[in-house]
C-alpha cells in the first residue's frame, strides 16, 4: 500500500477509490504473497506516468526474483521495456519470441549509412554487389541497407565506399519499433 501510495487511505471502502487507486490495490494484492507466477492484465491502464513506472519498477522487480510475470498490454513500448518473450495474438497466437528474433526474422538487420554527400548511382550498383546486402532505401544522403550479417556485410560496405571516395559520416543499425513488428505479423499472419 505505501509503495502504491495508498497507505493513508488504507480504512477507505475501496468503493471511494478511483479507478487509478483499484488499479493499484489490484496489482498490490496480486503480489502481496510473493507469487512464483503473476498474470497482468493492462496493468497500467487508468495510472498516471507516474503510477506506471512504480509497476514497471515492480515488475522488473519481481523477475529480478525469478518469479515468471505474463503481461497482456496494449502498449507496446511498454512489453519492449519489460518482456523478455513477446506474444502476438490476433485470435490466435501468431508468433512468441524474443523482441529482437523477431525484428530480425521479419526485416534482417537494417543498416543506415549517412554520407556527407548522396552517393552517385554507380556507387549505389555496387553496394548491390556486396555478399549479404540488399538495398533498401535511398534519402538524399541516407542509404539504408539490409543485410543478413552485420559483421560481415558492415565492413565490407565501409571498404567499398571509402575505396570509391565517400565521406562516412555515420553508420548504425536501425531497430524497427514493435509495433512494425506487430503490424507485419497481423499483415502477414506471422513470420
Amino acid at each position: 500500500l505505501e509503495r502504491f501510495g495508498l497507505w493513508e487511505r488504507r480504512r477507505e471502502p475501496v468503493g471511494s477509490f478511483s479507478k487509478g487507486m483499484r488499479q493499484k490495490l489490484a496489482i498490490a494484492r496480486a503480489v502481496l504473497h510473493d507469487p512464483e507466477v503473476v498474470f497482468l492484465d493492462e496493468p497500467t491502464s487508468a495510472l498516471d506516468p507516474e503510477s506506471s513506472r512504480i509497476v514497471h519498477e515492480l515488475i522488473l522487480e519481481l523477475r529480478g526474483r525469478g518469479a515468471t510475470v505474463v503481461l497482456c498490454t496494449h502498449h507496446l513500448d511498454e512489453a519492449e521495456k519489460l518482456c523478455d518473450r513477446i506474444g502476438v495474438l490476433r485470435k490466435t497466437l501468431l508468433h512468441v519470441d524474443t523482441p529482437i528474433a523477431l525484428r530480425r526474422r521479419l526485416y534482417g538487420h537494417l543498416i543506415e549509412l549517412d554520407t556527407r554527400e548522396p552517393l552517385p548511382e554507380a556507387s549505389l550498383e555496387r553496394l548491390k554487389e556486396v555478399p549479404g546486402v540488399k538495398l533498401v532505401a535511398v534519402k538524399g544522403s541516407r542509404v539504408e541497407l539490409s543485410v543478413e550479417d552485420v559483421e560481415g556485410s558492415v565492413p565490407r560496405i565501409i571498404a567499398e565506399l571509402v575505396q570509391q571516395g565517400a565521406a562516412i559520416l555515420r553508420v548504425a543499425e536501425k531497430a524497427r519499433s514493435l509495433e512494425d513488428v506487430y503490424f507485419e505479423l497481423l499483415r502477414s499472419g506471422g513470420p
